[in-house]
């Protein structure tokens, strides 16, 4: 519900992700290696392939960010296969008869038989072709731009005509700009070593990838932790919010680290900005279950049905923490001082938030940051609310057709009839 990756696919996506042979080639490979362990059950190599090929279709069908995982099983089944059929046909065999029989058109007339032939087409048209087409559509870039004046189109389409939609291959030209930011990041701070580096701040997707090239700490990552304070980071309406969402970061942290309880330099830091009572209630809420909010329906003014079954701390019980505590931070410090108390509690804790990273595609499921931080219901009711506003664009119909009443006496052919007139001459003017 709240990733795409996190769907399953269809099996005609799941065979295309692949190749449309490869696939089923290494579900034939399954088969045999199946076969030959049932005949030597000494040899755990087979057992271990099988299991893993087992385990993957699972996973696959659970979420479908795991066909990726499913990638070296079929390869290597599938490549096991080809090499076998490309041995049994015994091509070097076709060579020497066709030398034998004195090569020329006469040699390869007497050489080359019906299953030569046909090895060769089930190599080069069913599995090269298909996938080279694959990888091909994968490294041009769907960039939209203007052709010309009042023409927009996209490289995809130039390339391969204007009704392409693209295959299922990846997308790998828009990781450019990511390789190039990462890599300067990964040039700043060279005088500390990487664990010890400021962190990075983005969505848990690129968080691998930002350690991998980046060389600093990840506050989110692709094992999913660290959402909420991503979530909440991304959906914060303020630049005091945003700090203060690093504040209580480093505070759960600290907190986790010392056995539930904040460590005695990062309590002395909170008591020059706080007052006692002020430092006690924030220590007690950052559990999140004891966080006043906790338990609160969520966009009520929006959809109350649905906001009393979605609560916060539904997605994850340290939300009411952030949402809390950040609330009285910017409530009752100034900019300045929710500035100078993050940049005690750096030097009191020795961790740093500092970079952050987005892109453009993050825009589009920006919905989802709103989702897991428990400040938004879209995803669940399709309601516009405080994060997403949702607009619908159209054109007024000619004929007046009435959809949602049975008392207009129209029947199905008839309303079809209105809608086909009117969509006429809406294009008729």
């Amino acid at each position: 519900m709240t990733i795409a990756e996190a769907n399953t696919y269809g099996i005609s996506q799941t065979v295309m992700s692949y190749g449309p042979a490869i696939y089923w080639i290494g579900w034939f490979g399954l088969i045999l290696l199946c076969y030959y362990f049932y005949k030597n059950k000494l040899r755990r190599d087979y057992l271990l392939i099988i299991v893993i090929f087992l385990i993957n279709i699972w996973l696959s069908g659970v979420a479908g960010r795991f066909i990726n995982d499913m990638v070296p099983i079929i390869a290597l089944l599938a490549g096991w296969i080809l090499w076998l059929f490309v041995d049994w046909i015994n091509y070097k065999q076709m060579l020497r008869n066709i030398k034998a029989a004195g090569g020329g058109f006469h040699g390869i007339r007497r050489g080359v038989k019906f299953l030569h032939a046909f090895g060769i087409i089930l190599i080069v048209f069913i599995v090269m072709l298909p996938n080279s087409f694959v990888a091909f559509d994968a490294v041009v870039p769907y960039n939209v731009y203007e052709k010309t004046p009042g023409n927009w189109t996209t490289f995809k389409q130039e390339m391969f005509g204007e009704d392409y939609r693209g295959a299922y291959g990846l997308g790998i030209v828009k990781e450019k700009y990511w390789t190039h930011a990462l890599s300067w990041l990964n040039n700043q701070d060279t005088d500390t070593v990487d664990v010890n580096r400021p962190a990075f701040i983005s969505w848990w997707d690129y968080g691998f990838y930002e350690v991998a090239l980046g060389g600093h700490p990840t506050v989110a990552d692709n094992f999913q932790d660290g959402i909420p304070p991503a979530a909440n980071f991304h959906t914060a309406i303020s630049e005091e919010e945003a700090v203060s969402v690093w504040i209580v970061r480093l505070l759960e942290t600290n907190r986790n680290k010392n056995n539930g309880v904040l460590s005695e330099n990062v309590n002395r830091v909170l008591e020059n900005y706080l007052e006692e009572n002020n430092l006690k209630n924030i220590s007690v809420w950052l559990d999140g279950i004891s966080s006043p909010s906790y338990g609160d329906p969520i966009g009520a003014e929006y959809d109350e049905k649905t906001s009393k079954e979605y609560t916060v701390g539904q997605q994850y019980s340290i939300n009411a923490a952030y949402h809390d505590i950040t609330e009285f931070l910017t409530t009752n410090l100034t900019d300045d001082k929710i500035t100078m108390l993050y940049h005690d509690l750096q030097n009191a804790t020795g961790w740093s938030i500092r970079y952050y990273g987005v892109e453009g595609y993050d825009k589009q499921i920006f919905n989802i940051f709103a989702f897991l931080s428990d400040k938004s219901l879209l995803l669940v009711n399709g309601i516009g609310d405080d994060f997403v506003d949702l607009k619908y664009t159209g054109y007024e119909l000619g004929n007046p057709v009435v959809f949602n009443s049975r008392n207009h006496g129209l029947s199905t052919s008839e309303l079809r009839k209105r809608v086909y007139e009117a969509e006429l001459k809406k294009f008729s003017k």
